[in-house]
């Protein structure tokens, strides 16, 4: 898959990397040059400098040929117009954007873009550790362990699994429905109904 990153941030370095191992073509653009070097030695995707909004900076980037385009940067205006132009000109299909500000993420998803707000996770985490509804636990697989944590959010009704937020390192694993029977999360488009929870999962350090 060829991947676009808007943005050497800290979310940005580790989306690339993780891509990166995984075999993934990855390129990063970001205004300043300098924050390429914190990059992994082993990364080997392209690397471009200059503004989203400028056509040529998104072609040397290989927009025209791009699977996926992620906007990460610190400032929103910047990812939701990145993430605009990427879809309505360029027909990206698979557009995700980070959104800080919660208000603005509710439009936006409503416009069709995939959005991840650290601002609600973090509220939902915090919550879930308030109010208990996280079940944690660790399970071996041979020389590895493997993490699997439930969490409930009421906004989660109504949207597709594939639309969860999740952590970095993170997949959706499965569903728990209101009587307590649990399914896999198979389907992807499945839409979660009310009360339901979801099981995560991550390889554990």
């Amino acid at each position: 898959m060829n991947v676009i990153i808007l943005g050497c941030t800290q979310v940005g370095i580790s989306l690339a990397t993780d891509l990166a191992k995984t075999g993934h073509d990855v390129a990063v653009i970001d205004r300043d040059a300098n924050k390429f070097c914190d990059l992994p030695a082993f990364f080997k995707g392209l690397t471009v400098e200059g503004v989203a909004m400028d056509v040529s900076v998104l072609e040397k980037a290989g927009i025209l040929e791009c699977d996926a385009f992620a906007a990460v940067t610190e400032d929103d205006n910047l990812n939701i117009v990145a993430a605009q132009l990427a879809r309505e000109k360029y027909k990206v299909e698979n557009v995700v954007v980070r959104i800080v500000d919660p208000v603005r993420e509710r439009v936006y998803q409503n416009m069709g873009l995939k959005t991840l707000c650290p601002t609600n996770l973090e509220g939902v985490s915090i919550f879930n550790m308030i109010t208990g509804e996280v079940f944690d636990s660790l399970v071996s697989f041979g020389n590895r362990k493997a993490r699997f944590v439930t969490r409930y959010d009421p906004k989660w009704e109504g949207r597709l699994i594939c639309d969860i937020p999740v952590f970095h390192g993170e997949i959706v694993y499965a569903v728990i429905d209101t009587d307590g029977e649990i399914a896999l999360a198979e389907d992807r488009a499945r839409v979660l109904a009310a009360g339901e929870k979801v099981v995560f999962t991550s390889l554990a350090d």
